[in-house]
This record gives C-alpha cells, sequence and structure tokens, in this order.
C-alpha cells in the first residue's frame, strides 16, 4: 500500500526540504500536495486524503493545532506529525491531547530522524487501519467511514450520525438501532471514544457548521437548522464554545480565505 502524506507549512523551504531530502518513492510513500497555511492544507487534506499529515503549528489563517482538532473530528484515521520550533508546555499538551502521534523540533530533525518516524507511523497504519481511498470531490460527512479501531457497533452509532446530525437524535434510538441497550451503549461509545455520545454529536455538528461556513456558499445565519440546531442563539452559543468565534465571525474570517494554488498538489 503507497502511503500518502500532505506537507502544510507557510515556509516553502520546509516543504521543498521535506519533500527532495529523502527519496520517499523508495518507501512507498507519495506526496500527495502541500500547503502554506492551515485553512488550504485542511482542504488539501479534504480532497486528497492522505494517510499522513507532516504540519507546522504556527501559520497564517488557521494555526496547525485548530487545523489538526478538525482532521481529528473528520478523519479520525489521520495520522498528524506536527514539526514545530514551538515547544512550550502547553502547546504540547494540546497537541498529544489531539491525537499527535509525534511532535518534533522543525530545524532541528535529521532527514533520516524524520524518515525513521514516518516509517514507524507507516508500519503502524499497515497494522491497524485499512488503505483510505482518495477522493477527487469532497464528501458530505454522512458518506464518511468512521475508523476502523472502533467495535462495529461504535461504528454504526458514528455513520448513524454522520446520516441522520440535521435531526433530532436520541440515543435511545441510536442503541436501537446498533442493537444495543441504551445503558450497554452509552457504557460503549464512551469507553472506545473517550466522549459520550452526546458530546460526539455536537463535535460532529459544529464540524459540519464549520465546513459549510469555510466553503462560504451558505449564509452564516442558515447553518444552525441544518446541522441539527433548532434554537439560533443556542448554536451560537455552542458554536464559540467551540471555536472562540460566533458563526458570523467564523464567516467572515474563512469564507473565501483559501488560495487556489495554496492548495494545488505539488507535481
Amino acid at each position: 500500500m503507497t502511503t500518502r502524506i500532505a506537507v502544510i507549512d507557510d515556509e516553502v523551504f520546509v516543504r521543498k526540504g521535506i519533500t527532495s531530502s529523502i527519496d520517499w518513492h523508495k518507501y512507498d510513500i507519495e506526496f500527495v500536495g502541500e500547503a502554506s497555511n492551515g485553512l488550504a492544507g485542511l482542504e488539501l487534506i479534504r480532497r486528497c486524503r492522505p494517510h499522513i499529515v507532516l504540519t507546522d503549528i504556527k501559520m497564517p489563517q488557521m494555526d496547525g493545532l485548530e487545523m489538526a482538532r478538525i482532521v481529528r473530528s473528520e478523519f479520525p484515521e489521520i495520522r498528524i506529525l506536527i514539526m514545530s520550533v514551538l515547544e512550550d508546555f502547553e502547546t504540547v499538551r494540546e497537541a498529544l491531547r489531539l491525537n499527535v502521534v509525534d511532535y518534533v523540533q522543525k530545524f532541528l530533525i535529521q532527514p533520516e530522524n524524520l524518515l525513521q518516524t514516518v516509517l514507524d507511523i507507516q508500519r503502524s497504519l499497515a497494522a491497524e487501519t485499512p488503505e483510505v481511498v482518495p477522493v477527487q470531490t469532497q464528501q458530505a460527512p454522512s458518506s464518511q467511514e468512521p475508523s476502523s479501531l472502533y467495535r462495529l457497533e461504535v461504528r454504526q452509532a458514528m455513520l448513524y450520525v454522520h446520516q441522520h446530525y440535521g435531526e433530532v437524535l436520541r440515543i435511545q434510538d441510536v442503541a436501537d438501532a446498533v442493537g444495543l441497550s441504551e445503558n450497554y451503549f452509552s457504557y460503549v461509545f464512551s469507553n472506545e471514544t473517550g466522549k459520550t455520545f452526546s458530546q460526539y454529536v455536537q463535535e460532529f455538528r459544529i464540524a459540519e457548521a464549520r465546513r459549510l461556513l469555510e466553503k462560504g456558499d451558505i449564509k452564516w445565519y442558515e447553518i444552525s437548522g441544518k446541522v441539527g440546531f433548532d434554537d439560533p442563539k443556542y448554536f451560537t452559543k455552542v458554536f464559540k464554545r467551540h471555536t472562540a468565534l460566533t458563526p458570523a465571525q467564523y464567516y467572515r474570517k474563512y469564507a473565501d480565505a483559501v488560495s487556489p494554488k495554496d492548495s494545488s498538489p505539488s507535481s
């Protein structure tokens, strides 16, 4: 299986150094593209579905941790390796909380060490996850397959959320759909994912709201009902708790912000 990698860093010499310093094809590794900021990187990831993302933290438009947070919500199977000059405790702790697989000093790591880290991730992917099939167009969350690392009932519940997030979601209905009692389903889901079912639903709805806002096709005040929030005021409150911005602020910040040249795959 060819391992697909994306590189996201605002310094072009870093991106080119990574892609050219090692004969990656020798190890069955393909670079599917590069981007110069987190927002363009997110578009690249959604379009090309790499197995591994190498990213900086401090970047314009969207930083690496914010991008990693969205990627973790939408594509939990993708492995993220952070390369940064930042090493303060809070930054490292946040990276670990987002299940970043490694955190390296960008200007200290040698090519052979970076290669070894990537090969370790490659072996882990081969052992634990199926190949992620690249897509040519953006897929709606309802068509995304949950990570195979979770047991079948949890994956079925996640897929149910992906298909019905715009509707009223009762935990009893989802438990019935996957063939478990409500109490046992709640225990299994929390034990497998580290969060309650309601937390997962809310995070997925907010992730979908962010995706719609980033596309800019829908006005911010039209989105709440599309992602399962009947009360726009409550939607605004929850959205701000997750992003530190109101939907209107997020819309103004990210609409039409992606530059095509940043998100196009490198040749």
